[in-house]
């Protein structure tokens, strides 16, 4: 059993405000439906993207709130879902109306909405043990106003919900960070590879500078790129021998599930090569892998296998490999190999049955693409290198500051970490 401060009162969620279920009004009566009011499902709150509730898929109208056992919550209220999907919540943003698979509560006087977020996030555990139900799992009122939790006094909850406020803030703002990076990435590529560098290494305009660029089957290109099929500038599922090693030696193993859509190696396996079995795609270093089966393949799955040990790996079957006939210019391949065209393109060419569909190799001889000079390739390259390594960067620091949060959460929440009372001055409070 946990230690708390003294000064931490046990009380139930019932202490915490007033507990309030919902309601659905009758759905053949258009009359209570698409008014003002704001009305929830349990479904939107499992995707709802943050702490607080802004706005909701459906509204209803006082007749619809007066005719039905739903009530019209007030702001900061706790939306705790109760059935099927338990403990999931959010805090209303608005005042809004729920439908009968929650129990919210409205905060009293000396509860902290925010703290009350954080805490009754750490009682889901308790309400699936408490729920009952054939169907799907629900928790009654009664059971769920009896779960118990520590609660400081006011002060402390304002403190402690300001510290993982500011922590889920310095989180978001990392997330919109990357999310922004995305973007600027995409539209970088885009240009990339439709416009290329100039020699002094700056994107070619084709309204300031036409004579710069040439028609082409493609459209306009830069007058020094060539057009021809993908496979120009790479081998398809070359031949590759693990040359040099022994059936004892260790090598990389990547399995589909170990790459994700945006073209990392997420989990680093390695493996004996003697324990690998058959059956599996053979690459070595530099290669990209290229998912050929839907819908591995549209979803963006495949990546550049670098740091391999041993230089040699194993993957599912159903990669391709790609090998750049020029090994400097692999990361270009790889950068071609992700973009959206190449999905596209590549998911038009699908053969095979509903769920059964897959990109053959030919694929890579029939589609015709842009080729800038040698040297271009590796400018290009290394211009998105550089973004998706801000991204890697912005992507580890997310990683420390929600691990930091975990840890930290756990301890505010028990009172084995008190925040000082001199940690909100000078902070504007909500």
């Amino acid at each position: 059993m946990r230690n708390y401060p003294e000064t931490w009162e046990e009380v139930t969620l019932g202490q915490f405000g007033e507990i309030v279920s919902g309601g659905t009004p009758d759905r053949n009566n258009p009359a209570y439906w698409n008014g003002d009011i704001l009305w929830v499902t349990p479904s939107e709150i499992t995707v709802n993207n943050g702490k607080y509730l802004y706005d909701t898929r459906e509204r209803i109208t006082k007749a619809g709130l007066n005719a039905s056992s739903a009530k019209l919550l007030p702001e900061k209220s706790l939306l705790i879902t109760s059935r099927a999907t338990l403990g999931e919540l959010a805090i209303a943003a608005k005042p809004i109306s729920t439908n009968q698979g929650f129990k919210s509560i409205i905060p009293n006087e000396v509860t902290d909405p925010v703290f009350a977020f954080y805490l009754v996030k750490t009682l889901k555990s308790e309400m699936v043990r408490l729920a009952s139900g054939t169907t799907f799992l629900e928790i009654s009122k009664s059971d769920f106003s009896r779960i118990t939790a520590h609660r400081p006094q006011l002060f402390e909850q304002t403190r402690i919900a300001y510290v993982l406020d500011t922590m889920d803030k310095a989180i978001a703002a990392t997330e919109a960070m990357i999310a922004k990076l995305k973007q600027v990435r995409a539209g970088m590529l885009h240009d990339l590879l439709s416009y290329g560098l100039d020699e002094n290494g700056q994107l070619r305009d084709p309204i300031a500078h036409p004579e710069q660029f040439k028609d082409s089957p493609l459209g306009r290109l830069p007058r020094d790129w060539d057009v021809g099929p993908f496979s120009k500038i790479a081998i398809v599922n070359p031949p590759t021998p693990a040359t040099g090693l022994s059936p004892f030696n260790t090598i990389s193993f990547i399995p589909m599930q170990d790459v994700d859509e945006e073209g990392n190696w997420v989990h680093r396996q390695s493996k004996k090569l003697i324990d690998c079995g058959g059956g599996y795609t053979p690459f070595i270093e530099g290669d990209v892998l290229f998912a050929k089966i839907t819908p591995c393949m549209e979803n963006g799955k495949g990546c550049h296998a670098r740091d391999l040990v041993n230089g040699f790996g194993l993957g599912s079957t159903e990669f391709h490999v790609l090998r750049a006939k020029t090994n400097a210019s692999a990361r270009f391949l790889f950068h071609w190999s992700m973009t959206k065209t190449t999905r596209t393109k590549a998911l038009a060419y699908m053969t095979g049955s509903a769920g059964q569909q897959r990109v053959e190799a030919g694929f890579f001889n029939l589609f015709v693409i842009p080729i800038p000079p040698f040297r271009e390739r590796e400018l290009i390259a290394n211009v998105i290198d550089d973004v998706d390594k801000q991204i890697e960067t912005s992507r580890n620091e997310l990683d420390k500051i929600k691990a930091l949060k975990i840890g930290l959460q756990d301890d505010l929440l028990t009172g084995r970490v008190r925040v000082p009372e001199t940690i909100m001055e000078g902070a504007a409070v909500a």
